[in-house]
């Protein structure tokens, strides 16, 4: 039989402490060395960072070991042979390409590619959201066929619905005379 060394309870086991005691100096509170936050960790695992933020940001200028050296000519000559044969896995080459994408990836490639309207391409109203595909029904990676829609639009356009060119003029012109408020919202005029 032992006694704890902390509380002084028997134990049956081998070891210093009881339990309780244990798990209580197990987990300790230490304070970050960065943005002096106080978090938990094991005195075994020796941490001064409460996150890997924060050991980057101790690491910056002069406490970084690179600081203030530069690399010679010959190691510059040998990193230059090392990465020539080295491509950036664009298109093709990338492992993880398609030849048949899906939908939501075709959309998030045009989304990044086509550059966004100010407003809705039909009715020239609202800030356009949506993407739609202006001929067929089959998505393909063709900027031309896509056109910046807003919610309202897009469903009238996928339903069938077909605007004449004097229902175009007619919600351009009100676009144009109706004024906005902070929020781009429409105010009545009055």
């Amino acid at each position: 039989m032992v006694i704890c060394i902390d509380c002084g309870k028997i134990i049956e086991y081998r070891g210093k402490r009881c339990r309780s005691c244990y798990d209580k100096n197990r987990e300790r509170w230490t304070t970050c060395k960065v943005c002096l936050k106080k978090f938990k960790s094991c005195p075994s695992q020796k941490r001064k960072y409460c996150s890997k933020k924060c050991e980057g940001l101790d690491r910056l200028g002069k406490k970084n070991s690179f600081y203030g050296k530069h690399h010679t000519v010959k190691t510059k000559e040998l990193i230059s042979i090392k990465n020539k044969g080295k491509s950036r896995n664009l298109g093709i080459a990338n492992p993880l390409w398609k030849e048949k994408p899906g939908y939501s990836s075709i959309h998030a490639w045009i989304r990044n590619h086509k550059t966004k309207t100010e407003k809705c391409e039909i009715c020239g109203l609202v800030l356009p959201k949506e993407l739609s595909l202006i001929k067929g029904k089959k998505c393909k990676r063709d900027i031309t066929n896509y056109q910046w829609l807003c919610i309202k639009c897009h469903r009238k356009y996928d339903s069938g619905f077909k605007w004449t060119e004097s229902q175009k003029q007619k919600l351009r012109y009100i676009a144009k005379n109706r004024s906005r408020d902070s929020k781009g919202r429409f105010i009545k005029n009055v």
